[in-house]
């Protein structure tokens, strides 16, 4: 048996790898449970059990599917069954109060909140030395560099002079309690397979391995000359850097067989998103069918616009990709209360922020006396009011007290003839008491906050009772932000700094940040219907018809300009080059798609925006191939 293969992009990958497991094992008559499949992500798995199903026609234990992550949590997690991930808050208190003992200097006059963001500066650096496997060697040369000094602040310079240090400790407080987090799992993972191998799987197929840190690079090293593991690879004719190294480390080579195969790529200019959709649908109209095609989504956003458009056409479609939480109107409501609370001076609230939350959807849509209109009707009238539409005692204030609210009589009369001419009848007591409500709800009891267990008990309350008395129940596309939300406030409710005093404004600014740092996951059935997925949702998946959009300069690809904590230097003279390694991932999976049937790339065409790069190089690339400008 091979224990590697290499096939074009034009080549479904995944056919590949069913057809080896069918003809291999299956038909040879062993336990196909006793086969561990590793893909990049997720997605993969259904179609090769799709796959599988079609060749075996009946009943059968399916191998065991895994993502990168998972395989390497079941491997740490198969001694220690009870590990758990450490919570994003409780490991920027953990680095704080370690930063405290090692490295004060850093913290000068910071508190916990204000240095939080460079706490997940200096998680990210110990991930990436825990992910490529960073020896204390090469850590000593970087804590000496430090001594002599970096071209950064001197509390940076100590930072690295104790980073071996920091590591040490965080690496003890996770195993102590037994928690992890990503680069100690794959490090951790990576030395119990060079101490122990392999023992639950009599074979590993790894899928489409590309870029590799240096932890992978032995688990796979160890496997493949041990003959445990199967690997198959997926390229074209270019030599990507990523693949060289994989040769080096095997002792392989990496090369397809020559395909003949002539691009067939549409390009499209658009002047906005509205025009890029209306391409889309365009496109989609013009196809035989929707089955096996694709539309990927490198900004999320878009979403909405994109299902706005097609939704009417395309009746069978999934979505998997990451939604943008702060585009949600959830986030809407949070952020206006969230302002409400922090511009206020002691009882007096800024009229303009106080409507902001009172007409945001899910306030002014809730159901009191079983009617929705009851509150919007309710919520006009104070709005009118306010903006000095109607006279009264607090018509054109610019700072406002609830209570004034309350007591404006005119707001009820005026509510109740307007309801009664809609032939809803309500007591003016009954609206009082509604406004009341809301006035408890919304502002009074998130006026007072202890600390971030008695924000989250309180700010929970608030949303769980908006849904529970709105019809935004009704779409699953809330829920599932609702539910993200609301995990967050478990993770503030249960962390290690619950009852830590801190102060209201920080409060709000720590979960502001955690809800904008968030993405809502779709899951749906990938198996049928036109797909409609993020960046990486796509790899190792082939399809007919491909439909990208938003190929501009800073979109895709989308490099992350950083600017660390830790120097740049730094990180290139431990061998890890991120923007290059981000760029050579995001080409190879963009070129791996355009090998589709048909490929439909859409962009748009402003003064202030460039398409990619990666379009004008495969113009370049086809306008050399066939000895002639404006081939696409």
């Amino acid at each position: 048996m091979n224990n590697f293969f290499v096939f074009h992009f034009k080549e479904n990958i995944i056919e590949k790898v069913s057809s080896f497991i069918y003809e291999e094992f299956y038909k040879k008559g062993k336990d196909l449970s006793k086969i561990c499949i590793v893909f990049g992500g997720k997605r993969p798995a259904l179609f090769l059990r799709k796959s599988l199903a079609q060749k075996i026609k009946r009943s059968f234990f399916s191998p065991v599917v895994f993502s990168t992550d998972l395989f390497m949590e079941f491997i740490i997690k198969n001694d220690v069954p009870f590990l758990k991930k450490i919570s994003n808050l409780d490991a920027l208190f953990v680095i704080f109060n370690l930063i405290k003992e090692v490295c004060p200097k850093l913290l000068k006059d910071k508190n916990f909140v204000s240095f939080s963001c460079w706490a997940k500066e200096i998680i990210s650096f110990l991930e990436e030395l825990d992910l490529n496997a960073v020896e204390e060697n090469s850590l000593k040369v970087i804590e000496e560099a430090a001594k002599i000094g970096y071209e950064v602040p001197s509390s940076i310079n100590e930072l690295l002079q104790n980073i071996s240090l920091l590591r040490k400790k965080y690496h003890q407080y996770l195993k102590k309690n037994h928690l992890y987090y990503r680069g100690l799992m794959y490090l951790s993972a990576s030395k119990k397979i060079e101490r122990e191998g392999l023992p639950f799987f009599e074979k590993v197929i790894l899928v489409n391995p590309f870029y590799l840190y240096k932890t992978e690079e032995k688990i796979i090293k160890k496997l493949f000359f041990e003959n445990k593991m199967v690997i198959f690879f997926q390229t074209d004719e270019k030599r990507w850097e990523s693949l060289k190294n994989i040769e080096n480390l095997l002792k392989i080579r990496i090369s397809p067989q020559k395909v003949n195969f002539s691009f067939n790529i549409n390009l499209f200019a658009g002047f906005n998103t509205h025009s890029q959709v209306s391409f889309v649908r365009q496109i989609l109209k013009n196809l035989p069918s929707c089955h096996n095609t694709v539309i990927l989504l490198p900004r999320p956003e878009n979403l909405i616009p994109l299902l706005t458009e097609i939704s009417s056409y395309v009746k069978e479609f999934n979505v998997s990709c990451g939604y943008p939480l702060k585009r949600s109107i959830i986030y809407s409501l949070i952020k206006s209360i969230y302002t409400a609370q922090i511009e206020k001076s002691e009882q007096f609230y800024y009229a303009k922020d106080y409507l902001s939350v009172l007409t945001n959807p899910l306030v002014k849509n809730i159901r009191f006396e079983n009617e929705s209109a009851v509150t919007r009707v309710l919520i006009h009238k104070i709005e009118e009011h306010l903006l000095g539409m109607q006279e009264s005692t607090i018509n054109k204030k610019i700072f406002i007290k609830l209570e004034e609210i309350e007591n404006e009589e005119n707001i009820y009369f005026l509510a109740q003839d307007t309801l009664e001419s809609i032939g809803i009848k309500i007591k003016r007591g009954n609206l009082k008491e509604i406004v009341k409500k809301l006035h408890c709800l919304f502002f009074s009891s998130l006026e007072e906050i202890e600390n971030l267990e008695d924000f989250s008990t309180k700010l929970e309350e608030v949303l769980k009772f908006s849904f529970s008395k709105s019809l935004l129940k009704n779409y699953p596309f809330n829920l599932n932000i609702l539910d993200k939300v609301l995990s967050i406030l478990e993770d503030f409710k249960t962390c290690l700094l619950k009852r830590e005093k801190i102060i209201k404004e920080d409060i709000w600014d720590l979960f502001i940040d955690a809800l904008e740092e968030e993405v809502i996951s779709f899951s749906g059935s990938p198996l049928k219907g036109l797909q409609i997925l993020g960046i990486f949702e796509v790899r190792s998946l082939n399809f007919e018809n491909v439909i990208i959009l938003d190929l501009n300069e800073g979109v895709y690809p989308k490099l992350r300009v950083y600017e660390p904590l830790i120097p740049q230097e730094v990180f290139l003279s431990l061998g890890i080059d991120r923007i290059e390694r981000e760029e050579e991932i995001l080409r190879y999976n963009f070129y791996r798609l355009l090998y589709a049937k048909n490929a439909y790339l859409i962009y748009e065409e402003r003064e202030d925006k460039e398409r990619s790069r990666f379009i004008e190089e495969i113009v370049w690339e086809e306008e050399r191939k066939r000895n002639r400008l404006n081939v696409l």
